[in-house]
């Protein structure tokens, strides 16, 4: 009886063992079919992210082209007895400038929402503190060098950002191609909005934009010019050394592989 007894109990064990073997391995296969499902769910995400931002920058960099034409075209023109029609004009292109400006705040909202992005939120609040900057300049008929120049960076800075997003949208192709021909797929979590050499690229682009602005200001500061102005480029230069911390920041978190 004690035999049989034994037998029985290491029957137990064995069906136990077996039963919590088969428990693990069934655990397992619930834990890959959901790292996929959201490998998958992550990719849709980040796709859909992609396609709408771009949409949005597009739109934008279209409208910051006009600006910009606009702007060249008041600084050539001669005054003459037109004053009225060049203030009204210059309005004009501030109210347009001003909508870029909110366009970039909702396009901020979106990226901050995603939260996997660094030098995209940093480059969209530039464009929008100089859509600002540059609107209150020709909504009183300023259209001169320095309001060219801040239109300018906004130009290059929302192509910047479009080029991103293509190669990242190019990049994610890529990397379905290789799922399907049966490489190795993306951890869940591990696909970024755009890779790191993208966004140390933007980071690269805005801190030289910020040194060439520098030089700008102190050129006008230095040789007089815009006097009547010079509080507000005063003001301007202190927000550009706001905006060199920012950067340095965001290189940081950048490189060691932080998010917002």
């Amino acid at each position: 009886m004690r035999r049989a007894e034994e037998e029985l109990e290491r029957a137990k064990r064995r069906d136990a063992r077996q039963d919590q073997e088969k428990a693990i391995e069934e655990l397992e296969t619930a834990r890959a079919e959901l790292e996929e499902i959201l490998r998958q769910l992550r990719e849709q995400e980040v796709e859909r992210l992609l396609v709408q931002l771009e949409a949005r920058l597009r739109g934008m960099l279209r409208a910051e082209k006009a600006v910009l034409a606009g702007v060249e075209k008041l600084a050539t023109e001669a005054a003459g007895g037109r004053d009225r029609e060049r203030e009204l004009e210059a309005a004009r292109l501030g109210r347009d400038q001003a909508a870029v400006g909110v366009d970039a705040v909702k396009a901020l909202a979106l990226v901050r929402d995603d939260g996997s992005a660094v030098a995209i939120p940093e480059a969209l609040e530039q464009v929008r503190d100089d859509a600002a900057q540059a609107s209150a300049r020709l909504g009183r008929g300023d259209a001169g060098g320095t309001t060219k120049g801040i239109v300018q960076d906004i130009v290059s800075n929302l192509e910047e950002m479009v080029a991103a997003l293509e190669k990242a949208q190019r990049d994610q192709q890529q990397q379905k191609q290789k799922g399907q021909a049966g490489g190795r797929p993306a951890e869940p979590g591990e696909q970024p909005l755009v890779d790191k050499l993208s966004e140390l690229k933007m980071i690269r682009s805005l801190q030289m934009r910020v040194n060439t602005r520098t030089r700008r200001f102190a050129q006008v500061l230095g040789d007089g010019v815009e006097q009547a102005e010079e509080p507000e480029l005063l003001d301007a230069v202190r927000r550009l050394s706001e905006r060199q911390r920012k950067i340095e920041r965001a290189a940081h978190d950048i490189v060691n592989g932080l998010t917002e």
